[in-house]
């Protein structure tokens, strides 16, 4: 995952595709999730999930996900948000996914 020939996650797309959708959105929640690494009151307990490889990039996905539908899980974000809509669709590895997803359901 992501493309078959890197690795990555599903975050790695949804990033892709919120970075399409949400220009300033993304910008604005990766500036946040990497501010909040120095705050003292963090202890390396609480930031051991953030710290994790695709944490980072979970963290962002989320943060953008709880502006848009606050309190609501990230999946209803993606379904009644912009996140998979004309630009983002046009992204060669969010359009390579969903070639594979249209093939392998037919």
């Amino acid at each position: 995952m992501p493309d078959n020939r890197s690795i990555g996650t599903l975050e790695d797309l949804l990033l892709e595709a919120g970075s399409a959708a949400y220009p300033e959105l993304n910008a604005a929640a990766e500036s946040y999730v990497q501010s909040v690494q120095a705050l003292s009151e963090l202890s390396p307990e609480d930031l051991k999930e953030l710290r994790k490889p695709a944490g980072l990039k979970k963290a962002t996905v989320a943060a953008m996900s709880s502006i848009l539908k606050p309190g609501k899980a990230i999946q209803v974000s993606i379904q009644d948000n912009r996140w998979l809509e004309e630009n983002s669709l046009e992204l060669p590895r969010i359009a390579e996914v969903t070639r594979f997803f249209r093939a392998l359901l037919e």
